[in-house]
C-alpha cells in the first residue's frame, strides 16, 4: 500500500491533466520516477500531507508546482 501522499499525489497528476501527453505505456515509468522525487526533492510536500492529512491549498499549489516542474524535465 501506497503512504497516503503518494496516493494523492498520484490521484492529483492523474487528474490535472499532467499525464495527458504521457504515453500510455510510459505512465509506469513516469510514476516510479514521480515517487522518487516526490520523496526525496519534494519530501517537505510530502511529509505534509502525510502528517496533516488534509490537502490545503497551499499544499495542493506545492503539490501542483512539483508535478508541474517534474513532468516538464522527465524523459
Amino acid at each position: 500500500t501506497l503512504p497516503l501522499a503518494d496516493q494523492v499525489a498520484l490521484i492529483y497528476a492523474g487528474t490535472s491533466g499532467a499525464l495527458d501527453n504521457i504515453p500510455v505505456a510510459r505512465v509506469k515509468d513516469w510514476q516510479a520516477a514521480f515517487l522518487r522525487a516526490f520523496n526525496t526533492q519534494y519530501a517537505e510536500i510530502a511529509n505534509a500531507i502525510n502528517s496533516e492529512k488534509v490537502l490545503t491549498d497551499e499544499l495542493r499549489d506545492k503539490l501542483a508546482n512539483a508535478v508541474k516542474s517534474f513532468t516538464e524535465n522527465w524523459s
